[in-house]
């Protein structure tokens, strides 16, 4: 997996076949990260309030995050449930 926050663009590159799947947030969130979760799904954040899940059909899914925070990194626990990691509160002047 790879990441382009300046167009909102990831995708999966696949070495047995040399393929690249590119994807897209459909909200054109600034993305900071991204995770696999134990089912396989990648999640990832934006410093746009956004949380994505990419599903294995490529679908993808994205929640607002309320409170105006930047979600630089998720994690989940060892019950595989999905946690927010560090995030900071963006201040804008």
């Amino acid at each position: 997996w790879y990441l382009n926050n300046g167009n909102a663009t990831f995708g999966r590159f696949n070495p047995a076949t040399g393929a690249i799947a590119v994807l897209q947030s459909p909200s054109g969130a600034k993305l900071t990260d991204f995770t696999l979760a134990p089912d396989g799904h990648v999640w990832y954040g934006s410093y746009d309030s956004i949380v994505g899940e990419v599903l294995p059909d490529n679908t993808i899914r994205e929640w607002p995050v309320s409170g105006g925070n930047y979600i630089p990194s998720l994690v989940f626990d060892a019950a595989g449930q999905l946690i927010r990691g560090a995030s900071t509160v963006r201040v804008d002047n």
